[in-house]
């Protein structure tokens, strides 16, 4: 009974806090790759009325792609996924794919920032994947003309 009671317990917590972003006011992910940071990748998620946006950012600029995208639910549970697994890496990663070139992805979460290996095991989520999961299924979709 204990056991079944548990289970319940941690599915109903796994489900809650998979739908809750690990983040309270701005979360912003930073893919460098190449000596000296040859090329910037950035992602920018904030909190809007309980509420989590997210927007490509222009990096090395204070600018970022007008258009601002409300996470879906899959969204957010793949955001979460991530950073729960940056998470587990900010002491260290066992490499899995040692890279020539130097590369890292920069977490900065509400204001403490990590920097981390990218070759450490990231399952999916390489930075290229990361944002077409989150942002695939917010994009406008693009009006042909016959």
């Amino acid at each position: 009974m204990k056991n079944l009671l548990f289970l319940l317990f941690f599915t109903i917590y796994s489900c809650f806090a998979q739908d809750h972003p690990l983040f309270t006011d701005v979360l912003k992910i930073k893919y460098t790759l190449g000596p000296p940071s040859q090329k910037i990748k950035e992602m920018v998620f904030s909190m809007e009325n309980h509420q989590v946006f997210g927007r490509i950012s222009i990096p090395n600029t204070d600018l970022l792609i007008a258009r601002k995208t409300k996470l879906s639910a899959s969204s957010l549970r793949t955001l979460t996924s991530f950073l729960a697994l940056a998470q587990s890496y900010e002491n260290d990663c066992t490499e899995i794919r040692p890279k020539s070139s130097f590369s890292t992805y920069e977490i900065t979460l509400d204001g403490k920032t990590t920097t981390l290996k990218s070759s450490c095991d990231w399952k999916s989520f390489s930075y290229d994947a990361l944002e077409q999961k989150i942002f695939r299924s917010g994009r406008p979709k693009q009006n042909r003309k016959k």
